[in-house]
């Protein structure tokens, strides 16, 4: 699983839209200017889908899925509340180097 995790303005959603272009992800976006984005960037080809449209659609079931912002996400999927912490696995060596290597690559 590709985790980006950084500031604000440090290019990570260009590096999702870039990672689900390849895998032949839909990009989940906090709101419906994510197509605008996408397509202002050049990835035309990437399906794109709001917070919104997931709440009324469901998750793609036919494809991979990528979500930009996946803390504000979970606060916008679980209403009411803050968000305070989450946790995830992730192994060091396999994470470490395939965060090398796409920072590599679309760097």
């Amino acid at each position: 699983m590709y985790q980006d995790i950084n500031y604000r303005a440090s290019g990570r959603t260009t590096r999702l839209l870039a990672y689900a272009r390849e895998i032949k992800a839909v990009f989940i976006y906090p709101s419906s200017f994510g197509r605008r984005l996408a397509d202002i960037k050049g990835y035309t080809d990437v399906e794109v889908m709001s917070y919104k449209e997931v709440l009324e659609k469901g998750l793609p079931k036919d494809k991979p899925y990528v979500i930009d912002d996946i803390e504000q996400f979970i606060q916008h999927v679980i209403s009411g509340g803050k968000l305070a912490g989450y946790s995830g696995e992730k192994t060091l060596p396999d994470a470490i180097k395939a965060e090398f290597e796409l920072m590599k690559k679309y760097h």
